[in-house]
């Protein structure tokens, strides 16, 4: 369940270097019930991502998102449509993330991906140990064409539909999550 969305055009949790114009951004925040080494646990294979989301499918075996350099694609199925994509970790906080054990929290994920007609998108993700478990800050920023028609395509096609599949997602993230966890 979504704790709290911002629509932000504020700076995300984490920058990288040069990128093409990311200019759509957002942000949500997610309180998981479990300890952060569970939901990075869970979160952060990508193999596992069609247990909550009935739309992809992880065709390979992948990495894990806490490994830089790690490479996946994920198949983006609406109905007859198919979409691949292609994420790339490329940068994580602290860098011996993926060790174990773990260094303590927080924890950041980045990660950069490649989408067919929407272009290059960046996927910050914050993991935070709090009283009630891990909230999760996840910011996504998206290409958009310039000017006029840029803003036009981000306040009438890009957030709503981010709006939706987001809250949708992150329902079923959370579920998914502390069921597994439990």
């Amino acid at each position: 369940m979504v704790t709290e969305q911002e629509m932000s055009r504020e700076t995300p949790v984490s920058e990288v270097g040069p990128s093409p114009r990311l200019a759509g951004r957002r942000r949500d925040r997610f309180l998981f019930r479990v300890p952060p080494d569970r939901a990075l646990e869970l979160a952060a294979d990508p193999t596992r991502f069609p247990e909550f989301n009935p739309l992809v499918r992880v065709p390979e075996t992948s990495g894990r998102v806490e490994q830089v350099g790690n490479v996946y694609h994920q198949v983006l199925a609406l109905g007859p449509i198919e979409l691949s994509s292609r994420w790339e970790t490329v940068r994580v906080h602290p860098r011996d993330l993926a060790g174990r054990p773990r260094p303590a929290p927080p924890w950041t994920t980045v990660e950069i991906g490649q989408l067919p007609i929407l272009g290059t998108w960046r996927s910050t993700t914050r993991y935070d140990r709090v009283k009630a478990g891990t909230l999760v800050t996840h910011d996504l920023e998206y290409q958009l064409p310039a000017g006029a028609a840029g803003r036009v395509v981000d306040s009438f096609v890009m957030r709503p539909l981010l709006t939706v599949a987001l809250a949708w997602l992150g329902r079923r993230l959370k579920r998914w999550i502390e069921s597994a966890a439990g």
